[in-house]
């Protein structure tokens, strides 16, 4: 197959991808269900198996590992900006690619882990001009490298990510608001 016929197979995989993800956006306001499908969605276009998706919290200087996929990446746990590639994203503000994740500033995987000698790729999740978090994802074989393109592509999905944390927090806003007027009521 010629690089133009996968270029074009990719892009309309990602178009559908990403309208798939659109259309549950418009009528989901649980936070961990789309950010799954948004990370797993991601995942499997770069033709990869693990990844995942941390929010971070500014004030704190944390971040929160909040979905992983196939690997189990510690789910639920907190860790510096100071730490692995959620945080290299943080401190570069932009997406970073390594060669192998052995090249991540305190990474937190193990040297006799697979993953330690393949590519990784990370993006921002922004809202407006802030970081809220970082979509990670895992090379899935020792020759996979990633490249400006799958760096654009998986910016795509964390724009969708930005879209979901933010309907997610004004849905909460508006439910505790309703609470507090009907309990003022």
């Amino acid at each position: 197959m010629s690089a133009m016929v996968q270029a074009d197979a990719r892009d309309r995989a990602s178009v559908d991808a990403l309208a798939g993800v659109a259309n549950d956006l418009a009528g989901e306001f649980r936070l961990q269900p789309l950010l799954e499908r948004i990370l797993r969605s991601a995942v499997e276009l770069l033709d990869c198996r693990s990844g995942s998706l941390c929010l971070v919290d500014q004030v704190s200087h944390t971040y929160r590992k909040e979905i992983d996929l196939d690997e189990g990446c510690q789910t639920g746990m907190v860790f510096s900006l100071e730490e692995g590639a959620t945080g290299a994203v943080a401190r570069s503000g932009k997406p970073v690619i390594f060669e192998e994740y052995a090249q991540v500033p305190n990474g937190h995987i193990r040297p006799l882990e697979d993953r330690y000698r393949r590519a990784v790729i990370g993006v921002p999740i922004m809202l407006r001009t802030d970081l809220i978090g970082a979509v990670i994802v895992f090379a899935s074989s020792d020759t996979q490298r990633f490249d400006a393109a799958d760096a654009q592509l998986l910016q795509r999905f964390a724009t969708h990510a930005a879209i979901a944390i933010a309907n997610s927090r004004l849905h909460q806003e508006s439910s505790e608001r309703a609470k507090a007027a009907a309990v003022a009521a």
